[in-house]
């Protein structure tokens, strides 16, 4: 995925008034012109090189950052047991009234999922039964999940999503030229990109995804679970974290189920309309975290 850099990139900047939402605009031909309102330190000197775009790491899913996202692998989890010719020993009590242990032998996703928390007593061998290192077997999982997962959600944006706001683009170039009001024809392209980039964006995961995690954790913890162990749960499973509940989503868009995505390209197109902010020849492009502002 392509990302500008910040923040010289965005040197000149203005608010919509009574809100904390800023556009962001750069003048490639005018590096050092100033913006009215600047919030944010300014740069010591803004040169051609931030006029670049970067390639940004979007796409790769940091699985063991991310634990959580271990929910939504059922299949690439069981893939891999089932294909990479280890073989995994867990030493666990065989019931509760015992101190007799056994071997148990993690080949499927749920016995991956109930020992994922002492994988540091895993006993791992591969093929010619030679001891594998935890951070050997780590890396190898996290590359194969990376095949099977990443490149899915890289096809998902680099070939199907960013290539339609091209296509949006040119024709509002086109339809736009002289009309006030126009109708697009790629609208719901459009839509599909804009809910994609929104969901992204922090402040989203903290005002909707945030507060319904802290509401399920506050539920739980009324139930007469110890506020401790929901932070160790917190911290092993990843169940409370926001970005895996971002890039479960996305993940269940590339995958084809789309009914996420569409609920909310059905909320915005029904209550919103779209404006288009027409700037002068000499900005190279204008740029926005939190684009959506209210008109009256």
């Amino acid at each position: 995925m392509k990302a500008h850099k910040v923040p010289a990139t965005y040197y000149s900047s203005w608010k919509a008034e009574n809100t904390n939402h800023s556009f962001y605009v750069f003048y490639k031909n005018k590096l050092n012109i100033k913006g009215k309102s600047k919030t944010y330190k300014a740069p010591k000197r803004l040169t051609q090189e931030h006029s670049y775009f970067i390639e940004e790491d979007f796409y790769y899913i940091k699985i063991w950052e991310m634990p959580g996202a271990f929910y939504k692998l059922r299949n690439e989890v069981n893939e891999f047991l089932s294909d990479c010719n280890y073989r995994i020993i867990c030493k666990d009590f065989c019931d509760e009234d015992t101190n007799d242990l056994i071997e148990i032998e993690i080949d499927d996703y749920e016995k991956f999922m109930k020992y994922r928390d002492v994988m540091e007593q895993w006993e791992i061998y591969d093929q010619c039964n030679n001891s594998v290192c935890l951070e050997d077997f780590k890396n190898t999982l996290e590359i194969f999940i990376f095949d099977r997962v990443g490149t899915l959600i890289e096809e998902y944006f680099a070939n199907n999503l960013e290539p339609k706001w091209n296509y949006v683009v040119r024709e509002i170039d086109i339809l736009g030229k002289g009309n006030e009001l126009f109708r697009l024809r790629n609208k719901q392209d459009f839509l599909e990109f804009f809910v994609i980039q929104y969901l992204r964006l922090d402040n989203c995961m903290e005002e909707y995804i945030r507060p319904e995690l802290t509401r399920i954790k506050n539920i739980v913890v009324s139930m007469g679970i110890d506020e401790s162990s929901i932070s160790q749960l917190e911290k092993t499973d990843g169940i409370f974290e926001e970005k895996t509940y971002f890039y479960g989503w996305l993940l269940d868009i590339a995958k084809g189920n789309v009914s996420f995505l569409q609920k909310n390209i059905n909320m915005i197109d029904s209550n919103y309309i779209l404006d288009l902010l027409c700037t002068d020849s000499d900005i190279g492009f204008l740029t926005s975290p939190m684009p959506c502002v209210v008109t009256k």
